[in-house]
């Protein structure tokens, strides 16, 4: 939708928490690929919520997407994924 192509045009292909960028990897295969993460899930939103794709939206690759919903309790902070992956 809207949200998502607004989300990847201000934050591009590369994943935001290791920076991996499937076109580097698949080459064309993976071209324009990166998957758009909800910073606070929508089912946990009660009423009309605005997403704005700046602050709501994040681009992760397959892996850091799954890691974040690892826990089916709770949905990881994009920081502490960072800082996860940074020791």
């Amino acid at each position: 939708g809207h949200n998502r192509l607004k989300a990847i045009s201000l934050h591009g292909y590369k994943c935001q928490v290791c920076g991996f960028d499937f076109a580097e990897t698949y080459g064309d295969l993976g071209r324009n690929y990166i998957e758009v993460h909800h910073v606070n899930p929508l089912a946990e939103q009660n009423g009309e919520h605005i997403v704005n794709p700046e602050t709501d939206l994040v681009c992760l690759c397959a892996n850091c997407h799954r890691m974040v919903h690892r826990n089916s309790h709770e949905v990881l902070a994009i920081d502490e994924l960072k800082e996860i992956i940074s020791r």
